[in-house]
């Protein structure tokens, strides 16, 4: 199995934990899946999962644990 963009090295950058930013694209993607508008313009890849880590190593949306 494949994962397209981003590296997960830019889906870190933010300084949030692995799991966090798993978390948040996990969450992001059924988001995606489930009609939510796009938060770029571009994306590398079809897959939601992969869309969610793009918005996530773009800065879009951010982990914030704090929330539930």
């Amino acid at each position: 199995m494949h994962l397209s963009e981003p590296h997960l090295s830019e889906v870190l950058k933010n300084g949030s934990s692995k799991f966090a930013n798993i978390l948040v694209a996990a969450k992001r993607a059924k988001e995606l899946k489930d009609g939510a508008d796009p938060l770029l313009e571009e994306y590398d890849g079809i897959k939601d999962v992969s869309k969610a880590l793009q918005e996530v190593a773009a800065g879009k949306i951010e982990p914030n644990l704090n929330k539930e």
